[in-house]
C-alpha cells in the first residue's frame, strides 16, 4: 500500500510544557516516495523523534506566539534507494528545523 499525502500542510507547533517541549505535526506531505504503512509509521516516527532532540538540544527561538510557525516550506532533501524511513525521516527532520531556525 502506498502513502500519498496532501501537496500542502501546517508547519509543525512547539510549546514549552512544564519546563519540556511539546511538539505537534498537523501534517506532513510526501510526495512520490512509495512506501508501506509500516515505513510510513517509521518515517513519522523518526521525523518526530529527531525534530524533538534538536528543538530539546538547540532550542527555537524563531515561533510565534504559543510557539506557532503557521506556515513552513523546508528545503528538498534527496533519498536515496533503497528506501530506509528512519534515515528519511531523520533527515526530513533536519530540514525542518533548519527552516524553523533560519539555519538552512
Amino acid at each position: 500500500m502506498n502513502e500519498k499525502q496532501p501537496s500542502q500542510g501546517r508547519a509543525p507547533q512547539v510549546r514549552k510544557a512544564g519546563g519540556g517541549i511539546s511538539l505537534h505535526i498537523d501534517r506532513l506531505v510526501i510526495e512520490g516516495v512509495p512506501m508501506s504503512v509500516g515505513q510510513a509509521a517509521k518515517l513519522r516516527t523518526a521525523v518526530q523523534q529527531e525534530l524533538m532532540d534538536l528543538l530539546q538540544r538547540d532550542g527555537l527561538e524563531r515561533a510565534g506566539p504559543g510557539g506557532a510557525v503557521p506556515a513552513l516550506s523546508a528545503p528538498a532533501i534527496a533519498m536515496s534507494l533503497p528506501f530506509h524511513p528512519a534515515e528519511a525521516g531523520r533527515e526530513i527532520a533536519r530540514s525542518v528545523y533548519g527552516a524553523l531556525t533560519g539555519r538552512v
